[in-house]
């Protein structure tokens, strides 16, 4: 919250879960499902994913979330086995003095995995951060799910370069922009 007040932190996003070491980094409400197509290497993956608002495909009912309690409200289920990317519900902006580590949740450790695309968010990066979703048997989701913490670490000297590479300013699932790198 310090880092904040005193502007060397942005994170923009509604009711922060602020603890001392860092934030609750919580799901947005737009995903993409992989839908089979193949990839190739060195080419544009937007084809391969299709977007869906949450909202739009959840159902309403009574469910168990994955810390076993009981939950009522909107869901969506991912499908199970079927590779998912989600995006923070949050925009992040570092300071030049820290470095952010994404640390996924327990909760579901023994179903299915949460992976954040880039774990370190780099001094000078801003913009959404971005997830990749995997269970075996499905998994139930909605809008501003907790989905891991966000540890805010302060380097012993300000870096050489600051972050300004190509997923600065993501908003959304962002697949990948390997294929924007030129080659030699």
């Amino acid at each position: 919250k310090k880092l904040m007040e005193k502007g060397q932190l942005d994170v923009k996003g509604k009711e922060l879960e602020i603890f001392p070491d860092g934030i609750l980094l919580r799901l947005g409400r737009k995903m993409k499902k992989y839908n089979g197509k193949t990839i190739q290497l060195g080419k544009s993956t937007d084809h391969c994913f299709e977007e869906f608002d949450i909202e739009d495909q959840a159902e309403e009912g009574k469910f168990v979330a994955q810390d076993g309690r009981e939950r009522f409200g909107k869901f969506y289920r991912l499908e199970p086995g079927v590779f998912h990317i989600g995006s923070s519900f949050e925009w992040v902006r570092m300071s030049e003095e820290h470095v952010g580590m994404l640390r996924r949740l327990n909760e579901d450790w023994l179903v299915g995995d949460i992976h954040p695309n880039a774990p370190l968010v780099s001094a000078g990066s801003e913009g959404e951060q971005v997830f990749e979703f995997y269970f075996p048997d499905g998994y139930n989701v909605w809008e501003w799910k907790p989905i891991c913490n966000m540890q805010l670490l302060r380097l012993d000297q300000k870096p050489k370069q600051l972050y300004n590479g190509k997923y600065q300013g993501q908003k959304g699932a962002q697949t990948s922009l390997l294929h924007t790198e030129q080659k030699n």
